[in-house]
């Protein structure tokens, strides 16, 4: 979730006195928690980042309430040129010009921040460096640091490697590129070194007017998606706000205002009901589309910061949120029949009991995964054509890799962890279910883990037993292969520490990975 929270004077008087009354109305809406007290605080879905500040939520609040609906992309573009020399990074950027920050200073800065914990995932996928305009010189370029030393934004003079090893964010971010770089302008000066730090020169005060926003990374649509936030946020801040000249630059223009068909047909196959083309239309302008009734249905305009709509269903959900749920009657289904329980789901419920009754917790991880999992090459059951992210780029074929990333974020927790999932994976062509068990400790080991295995075949009344075997992420010698009636039912072993490192995991890890049918 996403916290954000400010003073209810300020909210007063930034944006009127029932801007806090409205604020309530339309958490019911959208569907998000509020808190009132002398500080008003806000808990979003991350599905929402268009709505990350209390600016982008007053304006949706006047787009639903008062018909303040878009009607053109509000964005100009400039002759700030920014290029690059690199190829495994992708790079964007706009100006914000207008009147003196003032107190917007601050919150420019924490909605930065917002954007690198969340899209950026802490600057691992982008990062986003803000810039005095007045005080640079276009043209920008990025490329590689190779002998360049700067002073950074608080004062700290060094080479790159120095500023790297030595500053504290340096000492934080500086292992998120493999060979540093920076972007200069056209005095040869630097502006930034991405994802790190900034540089002296460009430094934003309260008195900056003009600024020059770039946005770097390895994830194309994590960059676009920074860019098309910050940019409409500037614009909430009542700036004039214009796209630098970057690579890629036309792609990125056809994002803003993406066209998206739909049907009265579609909306009722997922609504249940025919709402009818004015409410339709009325209820789409008021969550922020551009909507006009074609001959197919309707033409909708989708808003560069709406990056979470992919697709016909998104849309039709903010339908039914504008129209409003309680208007939707409920049907009684007009097939019959009686309900029975399905056996591996019973089963399941079997093995869930003896995991928890073991000390086991339960957790879900995604069905889909990263094909390039902390260094770690991983083709997954199928990849994904055109994936959203490279986080989702793969169909799992096995549980345990996910089960590192989640370790890994919660790696200030006790020990031991002792974690469990029945979860389905693709294997091949075909689909199954995966009971997965895994123990992370301070001296875990294979005795750790066989007796899950020994406790769990005995609850089942089943016979096993591991035929020891080489296996890939395994340690050689003390891993094999579980078979059940001669048939190879899963693997079981003690993790490779090479492998779990990768994930900043310092504690032994044993683990089995079985198929649930083989059980039954």
């Amino acid at each position: 979730m996403v916290v954000i929270r400010a003073d209810r004077s300020y909210l007063r008087t930034s944006f009127g006195e029932s801007f806090i009354d409205y604020l309530n109305k339309f958490s019911d809406i959208i569907g998000f928690s509020i808190e009132c007290d002398d500080d008003i605080k806000v808990e979003l879905n991350p599905d929402r980042p268009d709505l990350f500040s209390f600016y982008a939520i007053n304006n949706a609040i006047k787009t639903y309430y008062h018909n303040n609906f878009i009607v053109k992309s509000p964005f100009d573009r400039s002759n700030v040129k920014f290029t690059s020399k690199l190829n495994d990074r992708y790079i964007m950027g706009f100006t914000a010009s207008g009147h003196r920050l003032g107190n917007l200073f601050k919150h420019i800065i924490e909605y930065q921040e917002r954007l690198h914990e969340t899209i950026g995932k802490n600057r691992k996928k982008m990062a986003i460096g803000i810039h005095d305009l007045d005080k640079i010189k276009p043209p920008f370029l990025l490329k590689y640091a190779d002998g360049i030393s700067f002073e950074t934004y608080d004062g700290f003079k060094g080479s790159v490697n120095e500023i790297i090893s030595g500053h504290p964010k340096g000492i934080e971010y500086g292992s998120l590129v493999k060979r540093p770089i920076v972007i200069i302008d056209d005095e040869n000066d630097v502006l930034s070194m991405p994802p790190v730090i900034n540089g002296k020169k460009s430094i934003v005060t309260e008195d900056t007017k003009n600024l020059f926003f770039d946005i770097t990374g390895s994830d194309f649509n994590a960059v676009r998606s920074a860019l098309m936030l910050f940019m409409y946020e500037m614009h909430y801040l009542n700036y004039k706000v214009s796209y630098a000249d970057f690579p890629g630059l036309k792609g990125v223009l056809k994002y803003d205002f993406r066209p998206l068909k739909l049907n009265d047909n579609i909306i009722k196959r997922y609504l249940g009901i025919s709402i009818g083309r004015e409410n339709t239309i009325e209820s789409l302008r008021r969550m922020g589309y551009r909507a006009e009734v074609s001959s197919y249905g309707y033409n909708v305009l989708v808003p560069g910061n709406r990056i979470d709509v992919m697709g016909d269903v998104d849309i039709i959900e903010d339908i039914a949120k504008a129209y409003g749920y309680n208007n939707i009657d409920e049907n009684v289904p007009e097939t019959s029949g009686i309900a029975r329980h399905y056996k591996i789901n019973d089963f399941k419920n079997i093995i869930r009991d003896i995991m928890i009754s073991s000390g086991f917790q339960e957790i879900m991880t995604f069905v889909l995964s990263s094909n390039y999992y902390n260094n770690i090459k991983y083709d997954g059951g199928f990849k994904i054509e055109n994936p959203k992210s490279i986080d989702f780029s793969v169909i799992r074929d096995r549980l345990y890799l996910n089960f590192l990333n989640f370790l890994n974020i919660n790696k200030r927790n006790p020990l031991p962890q002792k974690i469990f999932e029945i979860g389905n994976v693709i294997s091949k062509t075909e689909e199954k279910t995966h009971l997965c068990a895994m123990i992370c400790d301070s001296e875990t080991d294979y005795t750790s883990i066989y007796k899950i295995l020994r406790y769990l075949s005995l609850r089942l009344s089943i016979d096993f037993h591991v035929e020891p075997m080489d296996i890939e992420t395994l340690i050689p010698g003390r891993s094999g292969v579980i078979k059940i009636n001669g048939v190879d039912a899963g693997i079981i072993g003690e993790m490779d520490p090479e492998i779990y490192t990768k994930f900043d995991i310092y504690n032994p890890i044993a683990f089995l990975e079985i198929d649930v049918e083989s059980l039954i």
